[in-house]
């Protein structure tokens, strides 16, 4: 599955081309949730986003991974740094793949490596955020606000699958907010 995909984005194997991009291989034979978590580690990673099939015989999965315009906006941010693997909680060992982008939001892919559905978290410290803040959670592949959390977010993620989010500012608790849209 995508396993392998992951591995190529980290440590000595991986591939930093032209602008420090990370560009894995894709990994063919997968299935729909095994893409969707090929494409959120590219998203993340700054890999570039390229299209390998002739167009006019793209499947449905191929056309909403590539022409999600949320998507897009994260990985063509070209002022952020690309992003990288870290624990997703203090002293657990889930991880989340965590790119902080040039307007302060945070793109962060959940993603489930086991066989079976599981709940995977994300909590704010752990990636970087102060203490206090409060984020807008935004599912990209589903185009859906999850609504707004402070401290830890957590959701089911299917087996293979990963949940990429948008975390947006909204403030400190009890401070006016401090919303940051993401360019379209």
């Amino acid at each position: 599955g995508g396993q392998g995909c992951k591995d190529q984005c980290v440590g000595p194997e991986s591939d930093q081309g032209h602008c420090n991009w990370t560009k894995p291989e894709h990994c063919p034979g997968m299935s729909e949730a095994e893409y969707r978590t090929e494409a959120s580690l590219y998203v993340v990673v700054s890999s570039p986003l390229m299209v390998g099939t002739d167009i006019r015989l793209m499947t449905p999965i191929m056309k909403e991974l590539l022409l999600n315009k949320e998507a897009i906006a994260i990985n063509q941010d070209y002022k952020a740094v690309p992003g990288d693997a870290m624990p997703s909680c203090h002293g657990s060992s889930q991880e989340a793949w965590v790119r902080r982008l040039s307007n302060g939001d945070s793109a962060v892919a959940l993603t489930n490596w086991g066989n079976h559905t599981a709940s995977l978290a994300v909590c704010l410290d752990a990636i970087g955020w102060t203490h206090g803040e409060t984020a807008g959670a935004r599912n990209v592949w589903a185009r859906q606000s999850l609504g707004t959390f402070s401290r830890r977010f957590e959701a089911k993620v299917r087996a293979h699958d990963t949940l990429l989010l948008l975390l947006s500012r909204t403030g400190a608790a009890g401070s006016p907010e401090n919303k940051v849209a993401v360019a379209m």
